[in-house]
């Protein structure tokens, strides 16, 4: 399962997008596009949600680890090396899996990592000042493509506004359909999850 998913984060809101492709990669490397539409994040509690785009099997072992809860999840060094142990299972050079942890609880953290050999947890937390932005993408967007949604996102918040979830919920469904462009294997209906600190 690989996918394009755009996390936007302010210090009081989350918004996620995510086209609902399920895309699965053979041991040779070809993909193909598998049928059915689903969403590649999952709300865990009422403030936090979990991401991930790569295995389509590995993803469901993950939703397992995290039924919905009216408590939040602490997250914690343990829960983070779970997590980091079962990524690790899908190697690298076959395909990328990339997870994000959002919480918006006490104050708003992105927790992001890879599979690529010795990736560490990286925190995104956003500021009144500055907003936080990952994007999880396939292996066909590499460095110079995600520059390029960098940039085109930058474009679109210009057009639509950024100072409200809705304003960028439109930027984000209109990246999607650029990236698409970009990468076949992206969908262009898309699912939305705003999660709100208070």
């Amino acid at each position: 399962m690989m996918s394009f998913v755009s996390i936007i984060a302010t210090d009081h809101w989350i918004s996620t997008v995510s086209d609902g492709n399920l895309v699965e990669f053979s041991e040779k490397g070809t993909w193909a596009i598998r049928p059915g539409q689903k969403q590649n994040y999952v709300q865990i509690s009422q403030r936090q949600c979990i991401v991930c785009t790569g295995s389509a099997e590995l993803w469901e072992r993950i939703k397992k680890m995290f039924p919905y809860t009216q408590e939040r999840y602490v997250l914690e060094q343990d829960l983070f090396g779970k997590l980091k142990e079962i990524i690790s299972l899908v190697p690298a050079e076959r395909q990328d899996v990339l997870v994000a942890i959002l919480d918006a609880q006490e104050q708003v953290i992105c927790h992001m990592i890879s599979n690529q050999t010795g990736a560490e947890w990286t925190q995104i937390q956003p500021t009144s000042r500055r907003m936080g932005t990952l994007f999880l993408a396939g292996r066909m967007i590499d460095e110079q493509k995600i520059q390029q949604i960098a940039e085109e996102f930058n474009r679109l918040l210009q057009v639509f506004g950024k100072n409200d979830p809705r304003q960028v919920m439109l930027a984000q469904k209109e990246l999607n359909k650029y990236v698409t462009v970009l990468d076949p294997t992206v969908g262009q209906r898309v699912f939305h999850l705003l999660i709100k600190k208070d």
